[in-house]
């Protein structure tokens, strides 16, 4: 346990007026200075020094005649991390003369992650018994994390922010079917570099029942060659993103996503409450969120996402998905903020090529999309939410804010080739600039929503 005490005191002694440096020890170490603590148990060491601590709830004991306080505070009133208000006031032992209320800040150390032995540990609660089901294994060390392939199935939890200094993490490569949480911590400055690899990023693969939520990166710097995004390279099966934060940069020679780089076959992708803000760049399917979603009839979800992505490509570019080849998906409430360039065919705000049934709610783009043509493209499918949608397509309650250039041949403010379906409350604001001069020819469909219209819109 750890005690609160303070410094230029003695014992027993009648206190001055004034103010009182506080520091925190720890009497198993000769009353050493901790760097963090807030836990008021055990020997109060100095008799007759009130204490309040104010945390997520008000705490007051007294440090009696016999050492000991009056209500001992138990360590798991407090979380980890947590931020706690310490107010000493120093009486004379007859209790006659105070001191002015002295206040300092304190966060409760994390004791498991603090250790120094703990983190050269498998993991840094290894020693508890965790059993990786009801009670997680926790995560202190970049090793640790890469400790996560020996029980892929199991649940993780991080202890504390994590710095990887930019040193190359090799990627998980046993497929990864459990949960990590990030109980808000953050992993910071990590480094992916796999250039010539397929299925590249933290994880290779994420497989059916995975969860990653309440998670924060900060700086990730990932490279490879096909299938790459920050969290995983390839998600395959049922799956849930849930409040992870990220920031950082992707680069591909084909698939490249913010998150995730290719949810393939089979995948049952939820992706909720998480932001994203992120350079990503590939020849061709690149996505602020998904380079490219490739499942039949699983109704990918995403809602409530925020994705801050400047994306560039040739082929299949969107700023929250590249190509979405998923029967009825959703994409709900879900903004794309970021410029996009690109020399291909298949180019939107939110989606570039949507091929099946997509419900699109709530959607946004904002930021320029500048579109070339180069001499082997083919038709030119460009949007501010949605390049082109070949299958029953319902979009309502979107915008768009965007000045968008490009080489023709369909050119719409919302879509820019429509096969069926309904659009509704949803607007464009800004300009749309269609130039054709590699081909000397005749831009054939533009429109302020969408560039051409087919079947039964």
């Amino acid at each position: 346990m750890l005690l609160v005490s303070c410094v230029g005191s003695n014992d027993g002694s009648t206190v001055t007026q004034g103010s009182y440096e506080v520091t925190i020890t720890q009497p198993s170490l000769n009353g050493a200075p901790l760097g963090a603590s807030a836990i008021v148990a055990g020997d109060c060491g100095i008799a007759n020094y009130p204490i309040s601590i104010t945390g997520d709830v008000t705490l007051y004991s007294v440090c009696q005649a016999d050492k000991t306080w009056a209500a001992p505070i138990p360590s798991e009133g407090f979380s980890p991390g947590q931020t706690i208000a310490v107010n000493v006031q120093l009486t004379s032992p007859d209790g006659g003369t105070t001191s002015p209320v002295v206040t300092r800040t304190f966060v409760k150390s994390n004791v498991t992650c603090d250790s120094l032995d703990n983190l050269t540990k498998l993991f840094a609660n290894i020693d508890e018994g965790p059993d990786g089901n009801t009670t997680p294994y926790i995560i202190c060390s970049p090793s640790q994390l890469a400790n996560i392939a020996l029980y892929p199935d199991k649940k993780f939890k991080l202890g504390q922010d994590i710095d990887f200094n930019y040193a190359s993490f090799e990627p998980i490569a046993i497929p990864f079917s459990g949960e990590l949480d990030g109980d808000g911590f953050r992993l910071d400055n990590l480094v992916v570099n796999k250039a010539s690899d397929t299925a590249v990023g933290i994880f290779k693969t994420i497989i059916s029942g995975a969860t990653v939520k309440n998670i924060k990166i900060k700086n990730a710097v990932v490279t490879g060659n096909e299938r790459v995004g920050i969290i995983t390279g390839d998600w395959r099966g049922i799956g849930l993103v849930d409040n992870v934060t990220v920031t950082g940069t992707v680069n591909a020679v084909q698939m490249a996503g913010g998150l995730i780089g290719l949810g393939n076959t089979d995948s049952q992708l939820t992706i909720t409450n998480s932001k994203v803000d992120v350079d990503v760049a590939a020849n061709d399917f690149a996505g602020g969120l998904i380079s490219y979603v490739f499942s039949s009839n699983k109704a990918m979800l995403l809602n409530n996402n925020e994705v801050y992505a400047t994306v560039s490509g040739n082929d299949y570019v969107g700023g929250v998905i590249g190509r979405l080849w998923d029967s009825n998906a959703q994409i709900n409430n879900t903004k794309h903020k970021g410029d996009i360039t690109a020399l291909g065919r298949y180019v939107g705000g939110v989606v570039g090529e949507s091929y099946h049934a997509v419900s699109m709610d709530g959607a946004s783009h904002i930021g320029s999309i500048s579109v070339i043509r180069n001499a082997t493209n083919g038709d030119m499918n460009v949007g501010g939410l949605i390049g082109v949608t070949r299958a029953n397509t319902t979009i309502a309650n979107s915008h768009v804010v965007s000045n968008i250039t490009m080489g023709g041949d369909y050119a719409g403010g919302l879509v820019g080739r429509f096969f069926g379906g309904s659009i509704s409350n949803s607007y464009v604001r800004g300009t749309l600039t269609v130039n054709d001069d590699y081909y000397n020819a005749v831009t054939r469909f533009v429109g302020g929503l969408a560039g051409n219209l087919n079947n039964n819109t």
